[in-house]
Formats: structure tokens, C-alpha cells, sequence
């Protein structure tokens, strides 16, 4: 199944049971983003709040100890307010009209001892009758149910209005990214697809230079609308990050670099075509897989893993993008993967057909572009 991202709220009394939840999880291929993964040394608070806004799922473990702490209630409201989807789970003996009142799943109702505090460990026998129940009610069907099916009115997406802050956050969040991948080693599991970085635009980031900021060739990109030397700097940054994260986890493209520059911004055009191909030459197959199709209206959007992603929709006359959303919403960036992979495997079918990598098709169609444009 899907490797979701699963936040296990619980009050410390019921470590135990959390642990053999977070276990059942961990068994069905889904990621813990409970506190046990916080990275030693990050400011607790935030992170828990960060893990929670991240997840595609949070459950909090409703029993007798927890309903009297405050904690779990916050966390609760907490991944309400960020619109993550819930699926509260009531353990241990519980008064009916509770569970009712909470919709929560019944696990462990029959196991009177999982009603006592500060249990540290589980018996045996007690382990793997709850290992049962759980597999018997917290089904993976009943998870990709929850998420698939969640409706959240107002997911949390912010807007970025000016292009230096754009490449910033691209910049720091993918930096992020990659340390949550190494930090939670569930993350990457058997099949890494999830974890591959989608693009599409016009030319996408790999037309960047990655030449450092003060070689000609970034005058030569600008064209008529030459960025600052900060801009630059970013920018290079951005390719860096972007190709790095390409080289781990692979990329999937979607082009359209016959959309035309006007005028006196055909010299760099032809900059910014070449440093594409180029950066296609130095990978391969595996690591990239790349279509060129017409785009259906200008923009641009870079999805890192399934954590987040940042979509531009209005161009800014001259370099950049007036503004940016980002989301690190997990239900919204799944569902924009989905329909990225709709297309892009609607287009690799086609090209299937010619017989032909498709990293290979594309240098050479845009080395036609090249000498077309002279």
C-alpha cells in the first residue's frame, strides 16, 4: 500500500500500546511521524507540530489516561485546525456512549488490563491479542478510505508574492525534505516513487545555470530582464538543491521549451535550452524521465517527494513568477501528484510506442529547437 505518513498521539502512560500501534503501522509499509522520530536537539513543540501538519493521517489513541490529558487534545485540535484527516482509535475498556461521542474505532476493548496507567510494557499474551485486533480493524483499506476520501475545505496553502522568496523556500524545504528522508528511514522503503521530484514548466529548473553567480553565462540567461546578482545566487542554489535531490531520488519531467521568447531574448533562450541539455546529457534513464507536450496554460510546479510543493501560476513580465503557493497539506500534494502522474504516463505511453528513452527523445528535439532558432 501507499507508504502514508501516520501521527500517533498518546499520552505517555500508554507508551506501550503506542508502540505496538505505531508497529501495526510500520507493518502495513506506513511511516511513523510520531514523537519517537523527532530528531534530538529540535525544539520539540514545533516539531511535533510540523510532524503533524506533514502527516497524510493523524490518530490519536483515545484511553482512560489520555482523555484527561491535555496534550493529546491539543495536538487533536491542532491537526483539525491543519486540516489532516483523523481516525481516532479508542483502546482499552471505554464507556459506549464515549466512543460514540469521539466516532472513534474500538480497539482492544475486550483487554481490561489496557485500561490501567503507566503500563511500560505488554505481556506477550496481551501484545498479540492486540497486534490481532488491530489487524482486524485498523485495515489498510480502512486507512486509504480515510485519507482518499477526506474533504478539506481550506488545506494550508500560502502565497509567495515575490520571486527571491519563492526560490528561498524552494531552497530551504527541500534542504528539509531530505533530511526527514534521512531521519526516517521508513520513509524510503522498497519502492521509491514516491519519493521522486515532478517539474513542470516551460524550461524547469534544470535550464538554471550551474555555473556560480558571477560567470557571464547569467547575463547571457537574464536576457533582456537581467536579475539581480541575490537572484542569481538563488537561483543557483535552487539548481544545486533541485539536481541533488534528482541524483537520490530520481525526477520526472514535463516541458514545453518550444514556448518562445521574444525578440532580443532568443540569445537567451538558446542559454537556457543548451544548460538543459546538458543536464540531461549527465544523468540517466533511471534517474530521469522526461516529456515534451505543450503546456495547457504557462506556469510552473516543482513537487518534492510527496511532501510539498509550490506551483506558479501567473508569469512576471521578465524573470520570476508574481506569485507562488506552497502546501505541505499531504492529502492536497497527493492528489496533485496524481493528477501530474495522469498526465505524464498518458504522455510516456505515447512515447513507449516510438521505442525510445525518453530522456534521449528529448535532447535531441531540443537540440533541433537550438538550431532552429540559429
Amino acid at each position: 500500500m501507499y507508504p502514508y505518513r501516520v501521527f500517533v498521539s498518546y499520552a505517555h502512560e500508554d507508551i506501550a500500546i503506542a508502540r505496538e500501534v505505531a508497529k501495526h503501522f510500520s507493518g502495513l509499509g506506513l511511516i511513523n511521524m510520531w514523537d519517537q522520530a523527532i530528531v534530538p536537539g529540535q525544539p520539540f513543540t514545533e516539531e511535533i507540530k510540523k510532524s503533524i501538519s506533514r502527516s497524510h493521517l493523524f490518530v490519536p489513541l483515545i484511553t482512560p489516561t489520555s482523555i484527561r490529558k491535555p496534550w493529546v487534545h491539543q495536538e487533536t485540535g491542532y491537526a483539525m485546525g491543519m486540516g489532516v484527516p483523523l481516525l481516532p482509535a479508542a483502546v482499552g475498556e471505554l464507556p459506549g456512549q464515549m466512543i460514540e461521542q469521539l466516532q472513534a474505532l474500538s480497539i482492544g476493548a475486550d483487554l481490561r488490563e489496557l485500561s490501567a496507567e503507566h503500563i511500560d510494557a505488554l505481556t506477550e499474551e496481551t501484545a498479540g491479542r492486540l497486534a490481532a485486533d488491530l489487524a482486524a480493524k485498523l485495515t489498510g483499506d480502512l486507512i486509504e478510505m480515510r485519507v482518499l476520501n477526506s474533504r478539506v475545505s481550506s488545506p494550508s496553502f500560502f502565497t509567495i508574492d515575490h520571486p527571491e522568496r519563492r526560490t528561498e523556500l524552494i531552497i530551504e524545504y527541500t534542504h528539509e525534505v531530505q533530511e526527514l528522508i534521512r531521519h526516517l528511514p521508513d520513509c524510503r522503503g522498497s519502492v521509491e516513487d514516491h519519493l521522486r521530484l515532478r517539474h513542470s514548466g516551460a524550461f524547469s529548473s534544470f535550464s538554471l545555470p550551474d555555473e556560480p553567480p558571477d560567470d557571464p553565462i547569467w547575463y547571457e540567461h537574464g536576457g533582456l530582464v537581467p536579475g539581480s546578482a541575490y537572484y542569481y545566487e538563488l537561483l543557483w542554489e535552487e539548481r544545486k538543491a533541485l539536481e541533488q535531490y534528482t541524483r537520490d531520488w530520481g525526477c520526472d519531467l514535463l516541458i514545453d521549451p518550444a514556448i518562445g521568447l521574444k525578440g532580443n531574448d532568443i540569445p537567451a533562450r538558446r542559454v537556457r535550452l543548451g544548460v538543459l541539455a546538458d543536464f540531461l546529457r549527465r544523468t540517466d534513464d533511471a534517474a530521469v524521465r522526461v516529456m515534451i507536450k505543450p503546456m495547457a496554460e504557462p506556469g510552473n510546479l516543482i513537487i518534492v517527494g510527496d511532501w510539498f510543493y509550490a506551483e506558479s501560476l501567473a508569469p512576471k513580465k521578465g524573470a520570476g513568477y508574481r506569485q507562488t503557493n506552497f502546501t505541505w497539506h499531504a492529502p492536497t500534494v497527493l492528489s496533485r501528484i496524481r493528477r501530474f502522474r495522469e498526465r505524464f504516463d498518458r504522455f510516456a505511453a505515447e512515447q513507449a510506442k516510438e521505442g525510445t528513452s525518453s530522456r534521449l527523445a528529448a535532447i535531441e528535439k531540443i537540440e533541433k529547437i537550438i538550431e532552429s532558432i540559429g
